[in-house]
């Protein structure tokens, strides 16, 4: 076993649910708890080993988790159930779910003192969530989406891709941002 420290960001749902649940799964390999989330017990394990184990993997996950992520769950016993639970609700290709991303990707701005390479990163995150979610939009789209989470200090820039040209793309629009910068 490893002595490796893993520095699991809380999700409060602002951040990205998949990586966060990839974090929490290196963690349960780090502590043996992985084989709490599969559905049945391991024929080698006791019943009361078993309880404990989840047990103990709830409560890491829940430690993860901002109280409000945290409250629907403080019952459930069985890491598999919780585990499952928070995939359907955080992962689920629903209406609700496609909604709130596609309201964080249009909302999306450019926050002063950001490098132009985190602000595309973070762009880029929230595009992949919604491809994930089966909502794709075109490349010419996503570029104007780019530009327009820009201040409009940057409207000259906007000008000078846009100028002529009946339609540009992501790759035009990053390249020129990094250029920029």
């Amino acid at each position: 076993m490893s002595n490796a420290k893993f520095a699991v960001k809380i999700f409060d749902r602002s951040g990205h649910f998949g990586m966060w649940q990839a974090e929490v799964l290196d963690v349960f390999f780090q502590q043996g708890l992985d084989i709490a989330i599969e559905k049945n017990k391991p024929d080698n394990i006791g019943e009361g080993d078993w309880k404990i184990i989840n047990r103990v993997a709830c409560g890491t996950i829940r430690s993860y988790l901002a109280r409000e992520q945290e409250y629907p769950y403080t019952k459930e016993t069985f890491a598999s159930k919780l585990w499952n639970a928070l995939e359907d609700k955080f992962l689920k290709k629903n209406s609700q779910n496609k909604l709130y991303m596609k309201k964080r990707l249009l909302r999306f701005t450019y926050v002063h003192g950001t490098t132009m390479n985190d602000h595309i990163t973070s762009f880029n995150k929230l595009a992949t969530d919604l491809q994930n979610m089966d909502v794709t939009f075109s490349d010419g789209d996503m570029a104007l989406m780019l530009l327009s989470s820009l201040f409009d200090e940057y409207e000259h820039l906007e000008t000078t891709l846009l100028y002529g040209n009946d339609e540009v793309s992501l790759k035009e629009v990053c390249s020129a941002l990094y250029s920029y910068e």
